[in-house]
C-alpha cells in the first residue's frame, strides 16, 4: 500500500515528442526532387534529457562517432565547429530551432551561417525541417542555400 501512494505522489515524467532517436530519410536541395541521402549511411540525430535540459547529439553514420548538435558537417574536413547563437525548444517540446555560425572556413574570411528548424509530426512519427545555410565573407552574405529534411523516429 505505501508504494502505491509513493508512485502517486511523484509520477513518472513522460518523454517529450522531441525525445528519442530520429534517422534522416530524405533531404531535397531547394526546390528539388531528388532524395540526397539515398546513398549515404543513415545520418542520426538524437534528442535525450540531461537534467531539466533537451540536448541534441548528431551522427553521420553508425560508425562515426557521436557529436554535440547542432553542428555542421563540412565533408572534405569533418565537423566544423559551432558557435551556437539560440538554441531553443518549445515548450511542448515537439519544435526545435538552432542558429549557430561555423569557425571561418578558409583563411580568406568565409564563414557559414546556418538556421536549423525542425517541428514532430502530429502523428509523433516524423520530424520534418529545414537548413537555411548563408554563405558569409568578411561579414557580407554572398549566397546560400535551403535543404529540406525528414527524418523518422526510431524504436
Amino acid at each position: 500500500m505505501c508504494a502505491i501512494l509513493v508512485a502517486l505522489a511523484f509520477p513518472t515524467a513522460r518523454a517529450g515528442p522531441l525525445e528519442g532517436r530520429w534517422v534522416l530519410v530524405e533531404e531535397t536541395y531547394g526546390s528539388g526532387g531528388l532524395n540526397l541521402v539515398r546513398d549515404k549511411p543513415p545520418q542520426t540525430i538524437r534528442f535525450v534529457r540531461e537534467g531539466a535540459a533537451l540536448t541534441g547529439r548528431m551522427r553521420l553514420g553508425p560508425d562515426e562517432p557521436e557529436n554535440a548538435w547542432p553542428v555542421f558537417f563540412l565533408e572534405q574536413d569533418g565537423d566544423a565547429a559551432s558557435a551556437v547563437e539560440e538554441l531553443s525548444f518549445s515548450p511542448a517540446e515537439d519544435h526545435v530551432l538552432a542558429r549557430y555560425r561555423t569557425p571561418f572556413v578558409r583563411e580568406d574570411k568565409a564563414r557559414l551561417d546556418i538556421v536549423e528548424d525542425y517541428r514532430v509530426s502530429e502523428d509523433g512519427k516524423s520530424l520534418v525541417g529545414t537548413v537555411k545555410v548563408t554563405f558569409l565573407h568578411a561579414g557580407e552574405k554572398r549566397g546560400g542555400f535551403v535543404l529540406h529534411r525528414k527524418f523518422e523516429k526510431q524504436p
